[in-house]
């Protein structure tokens, strides 16, 4: 549904990829000569392959130029908590905002770390997201929990830049989870 590669500041490289569900993942694995995909609770952290189930989210047609991943790491045992805060303004934002082109939201499968992949059109659309108020009222339902000890902190890698100029078509406007 989404291969998309963006650069750093640093000059490295993603790929951020989304696919239908468990069988379209596979196919790309078994495309690559391997039997399937990694299972999720054998990927180690910090491997440079990560992948998270999809919780929610929407993609839009359009030109990004802008990605963003944001890296929240939540309290144990409140992830449905999170999922109750945010879930309900990924709805908004897929209304309020036509310059938001994906806005994901993804978890690690042991829900101790969740993740927004983001693709903008441009910066005046990424001014529109954070300074809206639903993004406000997301982050004050969304406070009690997160995690709050010092050494699990939120990562934020943002501004990347999109690599190609190639205009997705979307088929499936609004996304569940499959994984």
């Amino acid at each position: 549904m989404l291969y998309q590669l963006v650069k750093n500041k640093d000059g490295e490289y993603f790929v951020l990829e989304l696919y239908k569900d468990q069988a379209a993942l596979d196919t790309h694995f078994k495309n690559m000569g391997a039997p399937g995909a990694i299972p999720l609770e054998k990927i180690k952290e910090g491997s440079p392959l990560q992948i998270y189930p999809v919780v929610g989210g929407f993609l839009h047609e359009g030109e990004s130029t802008v990605a963003n991943i944001v890296t929240l790491p939540i309290a144990e045992g409140k992830a449905a908590d999170f999922e109750a805060a945010t879930i309900p303004a990924l709805g908004a934002f897929d209304g309020e905002e036509p310059g938001t082109h994906a806005y994901l939201l993804c978890k690690k499968y042991d829900e101790s770390m969740y993740f927004f992949l983001e693709l903008f059109a441009d910066q005046a659309a990424i001014e529109l997201h954070g300074g809206g108020e639903t993004f406000a009222a997301m982050g004050k339902r969304q406070g009690a929990a997160k995690a709050n000890d010092r050494s699990r902190k939120a990562k934020f890698a943002m501004g990347m830049s999109v690599c190609t100029s190639t205009t997705r078509k979307v088929v499936a406007h609004s996304l569940t989870a499959k994984l």
